[in-house]
C-alpha cells in the first residue's frame, strides 16, 4: 500500500518559493516604470520550464557572484508572480492581464498554463474581445501558440461579419486573421462582398488611394503581392456575371492569368466551371434562389432563433422544406385580424388575443395544420413563439415583396393573353 501526500509536497514546496535566502537566480521583468527583480531558484526553474532548463544550460546565460541573471522586459511582474508562485486567480475578467499572462506563459513554454488561460480566456473574455479586437488582434495573431484564442477570433468575426465591415474595423487586422476568416465555410457574406473587403484590406495594408484609375503598374504590382496568399480563398465561381464585370474585372492584374481566362470563359457561358479539387463550394446555406442569398438567410434564421450570431449547423433552415401549393387563392396572406398566413392553416396565427395594458397577448400559440400546400411544413400542429409583434411585421415585409411579384407575374400573364 502507497500513499501519495502531494497537499503537503504542494504546501513545502510553495515555502520553498517564499524564503529566496538561498538563490541561485535574478529576474528582472517588466519596463519602465513597472520594473520588479524576482529571486528564485535554478532547480524549480528547470523543473517548471523547458525555457529555464534550457537558458540555464546554455553558455550565453550571465553568472555575477555565483547567480544567474536574466532580463525579460516583455513579461509584466504581475504575470511573472503568478507564473513563480503557481496560482491563478481573477476576481472579475480583465482581458489586458489575462493577455499578459498568456505572452508570459508563451515566452516560458509553460504549455499548460497556456491552455488553461485560453480556455478561460474564451469562456469568459468574449465580450471584451469583441469590443477591443482591433487593438489586440495583432498581439494575439503573433503567437503561434495562441491557436484556441485565434480560432475563437476567427469565429467570432465570421458569425457577425457586418459588425466589424460597418466601421472599417477589419483595415488593420493581421494577414493570419484576414485568411482565417476567407477559409470558413460558415462567413455569413456574399462572396462578391468577401471580395470587395479584402481588396479595402489590401489597398488600406499599403496605403493605396481608394481609386484604382489613378494607380500604376508598380501600385498594382504591390497590392497584388500583397494578396498573393488570400486570393486562393476567394471563391469567385460563386460571384454573378453582373458583379464580375464591376467589380473584378477592372482588378485582372491581380489574378493568375490562367484564373482570369477561365473565369471569363465561365462568366461568358463559354465553359463550365474546370472539374478541379481548386474548386470551392459555396460559403453557408445552398439556396436555389433569386431573391434572396445566404446573408438574407442567416439573418431571417437569427430572427426565428432569437440569436445575435447565426450558426448554420443549427439553422431551422437546415435542411428547407420546399412546397408547391395546392390552391394559388390562398398562397400567402396578410390577415389585419391575425397577421401573416401561409395558406388556411398551413402555418398561420391562432385568432385569439386580449388586450392588456395597451398591448395584444396572444393566448393560443401558431397552428400548423396541412390544407393548401402539398407538404407539411412540420409535424407540430402547435407551437408558441416570442415576441409576435416583431416577428409578424418582419414576414410581412417579405409577404408583400412576394405578393407585388406574384401580382406582377399575373398582370403580365394577362396582356401577354390579350
Amino acid at each position: 500500500m502507497s500513499t501519495e501526500l502531494f497537499v503537503t509536497l504542494s504546501n513545502d514546496f510553495k515555502r520553498l518559493l517564499e524564503n529566496t535566502d538561498d538563490y541561485n537566480v535574478s529576474i528582472r521583468v517588466g519596463e519602465m516604470p513597472k520594473v520588479q527583480t524576482f529571486k528564485a531558484h535554478s532547480v524549480v526553474l528547470r523543473t517548471r520550464s523547458t525555457y529555464f532548463r534550457n537558458a540555464l544550460s546554455s553558455e550565453w546565460a550571465i553568472i555575477e557572484d555565483n547567480t544567474y541573471i536574466f532580463t525579460k522586459p516583455n513579461i509584466t511582474p504581475e504575470s511573472f508572480e503568478t507564473i513563480l508562485n503557481g496560482t491563478v486567480s481573477w476576481k472579475n475578467f480583465d482581458g489586458e492581464k489575462t493577455l499578459e499572462l498568456l505572452v508570459a506563459a508563451d515566452e516560458l513554454c509553460l504549455s499548460e498554463l497556456l491552455e488553461y488561460v485560453q480556455d478561460y480566456f474564451i469562456t469568459k473574455g468574449n465580450d471584451w474581445l469583441l469590443e477591443n479586437i482591433n487593438e489586440y488582434c495583432h498581439t494575439i495573431f503573433q503567437h503561434e501558440n495562441f491557436h484556441k484564442l485565434q480560432e475563437s477570433c476567427i469565429k467570432m468575426v465570421s458569425n457577425d461579419p457586418q459588425k466589424f465591415r460597418k466601421h472599417g474595423r477589419f483595415m488593420e487586422w493581421p494577414e493570419k486573421l484576414v485568411i482565417g476568416i476567407l477559409k470558413r465555410d460558415d462567413l455569413h457574406l456574399e462572396e462578391i462582398d468577401v471580395w470587395i473587403l479584402l481588396l479595402k484590406w489590401g489597398i488600406s495594408q499599403i496605403e493605396l488611394s481608394f481609386y484604382p484609375k489613378e494607380w500604376d503598374l508598380e501600385d498594382f504590382s504591390r497590392l497584388a503581392l500583397k494578396l498573393k496568399d488570400c486570393i486562393q480563398f476567394i471563391r469567385f465561381y460563386h460571384i454573378s456575371g453582373a458583379d464580375f464585370y464591376n467589380h473584378v474585372r477592372p482588378y485582372e492584374a491581380l489574378l493568375p492569368k490562367d484564373l482570369y481566362e477561365n473565369l471569363l470563359r465561365y462568366q461568358f457561358k463559354m465553359d463550365k466551371p474546370p472539374i478541379s479539387t481548386d474548386i470551392i463550394p459555396p460559403r453557408g446555406i445552398a439556396l436555389d434562389s433569386k431573391l434572396i442569398g445566404s446573408r438574407h438567410a442567416a439573418l431571417i434564421a437569427s430572427w426565428i432563433d432569437h440569436q445575435k450570431n447565426f450558426d448554420p449547423l443549427t439553422c431551422h433552415l437546415v435542411p428547407p422544406i420546399l412546397s408547391r401549393i395546392k390552391n394559388y387563392n390562398v398562397a400567402i396572406d396578410d390577415s389585419p385580424c391575425i397577421g401573416p398566413c401561409f395558406g388556411v392553416s398551413d402555418l398561420v396565427m391562432v385568432e385569439s388575443s386580449r388586450h392588456a395594458n395597451g398591448k395584444f397577448i396572444y393566448d393560443l400559440p401558431w397552428s400548423c395544420i396541412q390544407r393548401c400546400y402539398e407538404k407539411s411544413i412540420t409535424t407540430t400542429t402547435n407551437f408558441a413563439i416570442e415576441d409576435y409583434e416583431v416577428m409578424k411585421e418582419k414576414i410581412s415585409r417579405h409577404l408583400s415583396f412576394f405578393k407585388e411579384k406574384f401580382s406582377q407575374k399575373k398582370s403580365k400573364a394577362r396582356l401577354e393573353n390579350k
